[in-house]
């Protein structure tokens, strides 16, 4: 004898509780919810190495030193580019695409 079929959500309707999860996809409520727990747990992990190792403002410079930085790697740069001949970053060939 066959189980009995449980009911599909809706279209575009996702169930929002681990009850409802564990009706729709047959697992016990309890494996819903470690499952669950679990994604969390990565996802902050993930979030703590991301702001750990990222770019911030905490580069011991004030405001106007970090102003002054900026505009002198920008005159770097449009020197840098100045010498190449005006020559462009642009790796893509345009025109040339096949069709």
């Amino acid at each position: 004898m066959q189980s009995p079929k449980r009911p599909l959500p809706k279209p575009g309707l996702h169930p929002s509780s681990p009850t409802e999860v564990a009706t729709v996809t047959g697992l016990s409520t309890v494996s819903v919810e470690t499952l669950a727990t679990a994604l969390r747990e990565r996802d902050r992990e993930r979030a703590q190495a991301r702001k750990a190792g990222g770019k911030g403002k905490d580069d011991g410079l004030t405001p106007e030193q970090r102003r002054e930085r900026d505009k002198k790697a920008l005159e770097e740069k449009a020197a840098k580019k100045a010498a190449g001949g005006g020559a462009s970053t642009d790796t893509k060939k345009k025109g040339t695409d096949k069709k």
